[in-house]
């Protein structure tokens, strides 16, 4: 099973990189914005992680929706050719009794 961070702690990665980010030379105004830009940038990256994540778990669960489906399938067919078996098996007796 795939382990991802969380959101909140995405979020809050985030946060921490912009404080430091605005600590970094403050005084120059440029350097701030663009600072200030890699952070945006990185957040925009955890969010599309996030997006990811959740795309990866619905595609999951419709994999198991499928699986299931399949089985339930399987397992009908198998307990019919196991009836069809028995049925068959009674007749043949009943064929041995009477002969």
């Amino acid at each position: 099973m795939l382990n991802f961070p969380s959101y909140s702690t995405l979020t809050s990665c985030s946060k921490i990189v912009e404080k430091k980010n605005l600590l970094i030379e403050p005084e120059n105004s440029e350097l701030k914005s663009k600072k200030l830009l890699s952070c945006s940038q990185s957040q925009d990256t955890h969010e599309e992680l996030f997006r990811k994540m959740i795309n990866h778990i619905n595609t999951t669960y419709e994999n198991i929706k499928e699986l299931q489906s399949t089985n339930m399938k399987q397992t009908t067919l198998l307990n019919q050719a196991a009836m069809k078996r028995k049925l068959s098996l009674k007749a043949k007796s009943k064929e041995i009794k009477f002969n």
